[in-house]
This record gives structure tokens, sequence and C-alpha cells, in this order.
């Protein structure tokens, strides 16, 4: 596979945080940065999922989801 090179300016401190979530998960920031670009890649290769088409739509736009939900939760925890 041919490769190129991209430089990326970054803060002090956001590479200095992408280098410890590389080094807590053994993995080195070009290649945190590499596997992250692939995953990109294969989302737009897959549509929605048929079970997640399928749920679309279930609520009626006039309800407000977060609130019902919000109400629902402070009622359980009443």
């Amino acid at each position: 596979m041919r490769t190129s090179n991209l430089n990326v300016p970054l803060s002090p401190k956001e590479i200095e945080s992408l280098e410890q979530y590389a080094q807590r998960h053994k993995l080195t920031a070009s290649e945190l940065l590499r596997r992250y670009a692939r995953r990109l890649l294969r989302k737009k290769r897959y549509a929605i999922s048929p079970d997640v088409k399928k749920m679309t739509g279930i609520l009626p736009r006039s309800k407000d989801a977060r609130a019902e939900y919000h109400e629902y939760l402070l009622k359980k925890h009443s």
C-alpha cells in the first residue's frame, strides 16, 4: 500500500493528549490516527441498518422525546 505523510497543526496540549491516549492503548499516535481514518472510510461504505431504518419515525415529530424521557426519569426516581 502506498502511503503519504500529512502534517496536522495541533496544540501542544492536543499532541500530549493524543500521545497519552495512544500509549494507554499500546499504540503509536500515528497508528491511532491511521486506524481512525480507516474507520471513517468504512462508515461511508455502510448504509444505515434496516433495523434502524424501521425505528425511524416511530415517535411523532410533535413529541419532545428528550423532555418525555426527562419526565419519565423524574417519576422513576422520585
